[in-house]
């Protein structure tokens, strides 16, 4: 069950605890989260050397912004490949499972618009 998003205040209370070389598990303990939910942060931001809570919530409030385009108008390669294969009659499930097995989506980052 996934828990609320971390506040600016959380942030700052994170880095706050880094500053003092508080563990993962104390600063978690301190504000009621999860460590992982701790360690994640941390790591998504900078690590201990540079976290920034002023970053981490600018990059948190990008990501949480709505509209976001789909995959597949984000990622013009990978929409031509999925629409070329629905055309040829291939089924959702058989075009999924091979682009699994392809590696998934990475093989078409480099073409993201």
């Amino acid at each position: 069950m996934a828990s609320a998003a971390l506040t600016a205040h959380e942030r700052e209370e994170i880095r706050v605890g880094i500053e003092n070389q508080e563990s993962a598990s104390a600063i978690a303990r301190r504000l009621g989260r999860v460590t992982s939910t701790i360690t994640r942060e941390v790591k998504r931001n900078g690590g201990r050397k540079r976290y920034s809570a002023t970053r981490a919530e600018g990059q948190a409030l990008k990501q949480r912004r709505r509209p976001k385009r789909c995959v597949l108008q984000r990622n013009e390669g990978l929409a031509v490949h999925v629409m070329g294969r629905l055309h040829a009659k291939d089924s959702p499930t058989t075009i999924a499972k091979e682009l699994e097995r392809a590696g998934g989506r990475t093989r078409w980052r480099h073409r993201l618009a």
